[in-house]
């Protein structure tokens, strides 16, 4: 798991290619939307509480129920770690409060019975 968030750190910070865009659908949530492997993840924050919101390249909402996941979120050199569990739907929630503001810049390592993936997202 070390090798795999150390992998996630350095793409944050030098190269977009972990993701593979498709033209992005419009949030539905008020977040920033990102697509992986045909599967569009949707990020929000709010109070302190972050969720992803998980739907097929469709915009069909995805079940994330056996899902889990680690949020990892930068500011600056400050870097926090955050287990990620499903929510009723098609959410992803952050089990703990996250500072989330201008400039951060987040990765989520979510595991599913489907898969693996990983996704970033950068706070305008």
């Amino acid at each position: 798991m070390k090798l795999a968030e150390l992998l996630l750190v350095l793409g944050l910070v030098t190269s977009p290619a972990l993701v593979h865009a498709h033209g992005l659908a419009e949030p539905k949530y008020g977040g920033i939307v990102q697509e992986v492997k045909e599967v569009q993840y949707e990020l929000t924050h709010k109070n302190g509480i972050v969720t992803i919101y998980v739907s097929d390249h469709d915009g069909k909402k995805t079940p994330t129920a056996g899902m889990s996941g680690t949020l990892i979120v930068m500011n600056n050199a400050e870097k926090v770690e955050i287990p990620l569990q499903p929510g009723k739907d098609n959410d992803l929630i952050a089990q703990g409060p996250a500072t989330v503001k201008s400039g951060s810049k987040i990765g989520a390592i979510l595991k599913g019975p489907k898969g693996n993936a990983q996704v970033r997202f950068t706070i305008k």
